[in-house]
């Protein structure tokens, strides 16, 4: 079937344009086109690493503190697309050389009768690859024991994805969600970045067009001929230990019972610890941190989040300090047959996500999202705790059970869905693994999801979120108090 006018001309639009593209050529920092593709500096995209990702100050916390900033592969250069509507950009994307042509030939040709020519555009070319996620005859890999190597191969994965997403050392979070779901959010995570590229390139220019000129000025006033250091990126000064902090993060106390005091012990759960913070120390900029972030802050609770920055951007405009909460909502999970808000007030599970996450994409930017809570906010709400083997009657497995399952509650646990917070457990594994088990007694400690704190194996935690009072009062009372942490892109440059 022939190409349509309007996907020709759409496969001519470049991933750089030309205005952005020649002062890099002639910095060094882009190469021409080769064979429909180029390649771009790592120092554009990604600071160089650091040699040490955690210092020893319990006070403050910046990127540093966090060893997904440390997460890294040293490189010159990496390769993208020359242009954005491409063969190439599947590939890009984490697919085969078969597959991503035969994508491409359907986005040439897709028919008029069924998409009107000027409706083709980037919604339209990502829908390809989402379209054969989607099809059943693909069957998805839903537990450890299905194979994950032929569900990827029948997808069309290349060797640089499937690698990344089979990666032992996160075979545990690997394990929370389907083959085809990673493999979408990798995707997705990909090509958004791919989008925003040419803007993040253009403000690098001019910043080293700025850089080229405040040189040029001083060497003409006849100051000393050593060029300036660059700029230092924001947010990579030492930081502090979070560990030393707390080993959980700061929590509010509201009158638990036995049961609650237990866990609470368990976890290595404190009550916040006065802190100061001078009023600069919460500017923001650009959303990077201008000033480290406080590790505590007297009569709050920290709560964190790792992954993709493009989801953390979305959740907190930096410039009128408003937040959208729902911006972050993830696939159904836990604690709800509907998808929720989730946050940890454990940095370690915040850290590991976020690894991981620089692992599936040489290009996407990573973060760690800090929000800092007032606990007399937190104490009005009407909260409820859900642990596993709680007494009497263990409701974070039946909650669990029928959440993952996708069903409603029965009526003795339908007063959850009335709560505004909902604090307990992560469960390990995905929907089906869930779905296979008879009842919810079937659900033991092997299911908890564990992080690594202090050398120590810990039961990993969430609050969601759930009620509109909750959300509403959430994006009222974190303004002002969230920091974002950039950890940076997987590549970073060779050290000289």
């Amino acid at each position: 079937m022939a190409a349509t006018p309007r996907a020709i001309s759409l496969s001519l639009t470049p991933t750089i344009g030309n205005d952005v593209a020649a002062p890099l050529e002639g910095l060094g920092l882009l190469s021409a086109p080769v064979n429909n593709k180029r390649k771009v500096s790592v120092a554009c995209l990604s600071p160089p690493a650091s040699s040490s990702s955690r210092s020893l100050s319990s006070t403050s916390v910046t990127s540093e503190s966090f060893a997904a900033t440390a997460t890294n592969k040293e490189a010159d250069f990496i390769d993208i697309p020359e242009f954005l509507y491409s063969k190439e950009t599947y590939v890009f994307l984490g697919f085969t050389e078969e597959v991503a042509g035969i994508m491409w030939q359907k986005f040439l040709s897709q028919p008029s009768e069924s998409l009107a020519d000027d409706e083709v555009d980037f919604r339209h070319f990502i829908e390809y690859p989402r379209a054969r996620l989607d099809d059943y005859d693909i069957e998805d890999a839903l537990t450890t024991s299905d194979d994950w190597d032929i569900c990827l191969s029948q997808v069309g994965v290349n060797e640089k994805l499937h690698d990344a997403i089979m990666m032992p050392t996160y075979s545990d979070l690997r394990s929370t969600a389907s083959c085809k779901f990673w493999v979408r959010e990798s995707i997705e995570d990909t090509w958004a970045s791919l989008l925003q590229l040419e803007e993040e390139l253009r403000l690098e220019s001019a910043r080293l067009q700025r850089e080229a000129a405040r040189r040029k000025t001083r060497k003409h006033a006849g100051s000393i001929s050593e060029a300036p250091s660059q700029d230092k990126p924001h947010g990579r000064k030492h930081a502090g230990s979070l560990s030393e902090a707390s080993a959980h993060g700061d929590t509010y106390s509201k009158k638990p019972d036995d049961e609650q005091k237990k866990e609470q012990g368990k976890q290595g759960i404190e009550p916040a610890t006065p802190s100061k913070m001078s009023a600069d120390d919460s500017k923001l900029e650009t959303g990077t941190l201008k000033h480290d972030a406080p590790a505590r802050m007297e009569g709050h609770t920290m709560l964190w989040r790792g992954g993709a920055h493009r989801r953390h951007k979305a959740f907190y405009d930096f410039s009128t300090q408003t937040a959208k909460i729902t911006a972050l909502e993830s696939s159904p999970g836990d604690f709800s047959h509907r998808g929720r808000s989730y946050f940890s007030p454990q940095h370690e599970t915040a850290d590991r996500y976020a690894q991981w996450a620089k692992h599936k994409s040489d290009i996407t930017q990573v973060s760690i999202l800090q929000v800092a809570l007032p606990n007399k906010w937190v104490e009005s709400l009407d909260a409820h705790y859900l642990w596993l083997g709680a007494l009497p009657t263990d409701e974070w497995s039946q909650v669990v059970w029928h959440s993952r399952n996708g069903e409603r509650f029965p009526k003795e646990l339908r007063h959850v869905y009335n709560k505004d917070l909902l604090i307990g457990h992560i469960a390990s594994g995905i929907n089906e693994k869930y779905v296979a088990m008879d009842k919810p007694t079937m659900i033991k400690d092997k299911d908890v999801l564990k992080v690594e704190s202090e050398g120590e194996d810990v039961k990993s935690i969430q609050w969601v979120f759930q009620s509109m009072k909750a959300e509403d009062g959430f994006e009222t009372e974190c303004k002002g108090k969230v920091w974002v942490h950039m950890c940076g892109c997987l590549k970073t440059p060779l050290k000289k």
